[in-house]
């Protein structure tokens, strides 16, 4: 699960414009019964087009990729009467939990 804490004043000169950003793992990722998250939390940074954890690492142990979309697109409204047709959704692709990868800077 990932959390976004919103600032109170979005300040482009801080590390994610002010907003905190956890990721928690899942207890059980094999069970896909259940949304149950471990209680430990990591801070991620948003770097290069990556929400990574150590942004001064080489091979961060966490990368996730963000991707935007129309709403438009996912539901394939596109010529609805419906304004939130053109909204912008956020998605965290799945990525992966990086072990040998490096990132290209």
């Amino acid at each position: 699960m990932v959390t976004l804490t919103k600032p109170a004043a979005v300040d482009l000169s801080k590390a994610n414009g002010g907003y905190e950003i956890y990721l928690q793992l899942a207890k059980n990722p094999s069970d896909l019964t259940t949304v149950a998250v471990k209680d430990t939390q990591t801070a991620l940074t948003y770097d290069n087009g990556m929400f990574v954890d150590d942004v001064k690492a080489d091979i961060p142990t966490v990368g996730l990729m963000g991707i935007f979309r129309l709403k438009s697109q996912m539901t394939g409204s596109s010529s609805s009467p419906d304004p939130t047709q053109d909204k912008m959704l956020p998605f965290l692709n799945r990525g992966r939990l990086w072990r040998k990868v490096p990132r290209i800077r």
